[in-house]
């Protein structure tokens, strides 16, 4: 990705410009939150102050800045978990096809459903916040009114477990993907089955939307992270297929707002985040279960948290990995 023809200076003022490179501040340390536990999912709250962690001891809220725990939600294992976009609403799923949802302002439990015979295994709020839809190992997703917890409706059509899902910023579409190696599109207000796609990737691990609704990330077990571009109707076209022997690629994600930082991490224990100049790379000593980007420090730097397989939940700075232009 390196242009030979560009001045070293114009290429140095560009990453400037763009927050990839500081020479002002120095490196921002890593840092880890808690104990050497294993956590499957991680979100960050709407207004980027709260943390919430899924794993084996249940579900824990953090804040991420002072590195301080504020509360544990729950005890028993949780499997997976998803903040709302502009509510401090956060969604649980358990083992036993159990959905809790939570006010994680006032900590209060507002209501819990079992709709599902299966695990619970990714979960997913429209952008207005009034509906959650939950993905199962009994290949049913699930789509649940979010102030009630009144089940919507049930999409059949996937083969095997349904392990990622997302809607669409319009809220029209809703995208799964999952054991059966195959993307689906589904249109939320009839529950018709609009499109499948039949995967490059093997399983489909995870899967998003960008802000803007143009662009789709998935992953796979096949170490390949794919970039969709999102057509008018609202059909998905091969883009990017990205392939670095990444092992399984278990989660994704957008830099929001915007569509031009993503990156994506998995059982290898290495994490990616591409940007328009290059890719920065991070490897570390336990398997990444789960990502998200949290908002750029004071010098710009590109910041994340990891849920990993025995090392806890770790803060990651850009300045800390290895850079590729």
């Amino acid at each position: 990705m390196n242009n030979p023809l560009l001045p070293a200076s114009c290429k140095l003022l560009s990453l400037l410009l763009a927050g990839l490179w500081s020479l002002a501040l120095p490196a921002q340390e890593n840092r880890k939150l808690g104990t050497d536990e294993i956590f499957y999912s991680i979100a960050i709250s709407p207004d980027s102050t709260l943390l919430a962690a899924a794993g084996q001891q249940g579900v824990q809220l953090w804040n991420w800045q002072q590195g301080s725990k504020l509360a544990q939600l729950e005890d028993a294992p949780c499997t997976t978990l998803a903040y709302a976009h502009g509510i401090h609403y956060l969604a649980t799923g358990n083992q036993q096809g159990q959905i809790r949802m939570w006010d994680t302002r006032s900590r209060q439990l507002l209501w819990t459903q079992t709709p599902a015979s299966g695990v619970i295994t990714c979960m997913a709020f429209s952008h207005d916040d009034q509906w959650v839809a939950l993905g199962s190992t009994d290949q049913h997703i699930y789509v649940l009114h979010v102030q009630s917890g009144q089940l919507k409706t049930r999409l059949q059509g996937h083969q095997d477990d349904v392990l990622a899902l997302d809607f669409a910023p319009d809220g029209r579409i809703l995208a799964s993907g999952g054991a059966d190696q195959s993307l689906k599109l589904w249109d939320v207000g009839t529950g018709e089955l609009l499109h499948t796609i039949p995967s490059q990737q093997g399983w489909i691990h995870d899967l998003t939307y960008s802000t803007d609704g143009t662009r789709l990330l998935s992953s796979g077990d096949k170490g390949r992270l794919m970039v969709w571009k999102v057509d008018p109707n609202a059909y998905l076209l091969p883009l990017t297929n990205l392939h670095k022997s990444m092992g399984w690629l278990l989660s994704v994600s957008f830099e929001h707002p915007g569509k031009n930082v993503y990156g994506t991490a998995g059982q290898s224990g290495k994490l990616f985040i591409f940007h328009p100049y290059g890719y920065y790379a991070y490897r570390g000593n336990s398997l990444i279960h789960d990502f998200c980007f949290l908002p750029r420090n004071e010098d710009n730097t590109i910041q994340v948290a990891i849920a990993t397989r025995g090392e806890g939940i770790l803060l990651l700075h850009a300045t800390q990995m290895k850079s590729y232009y």
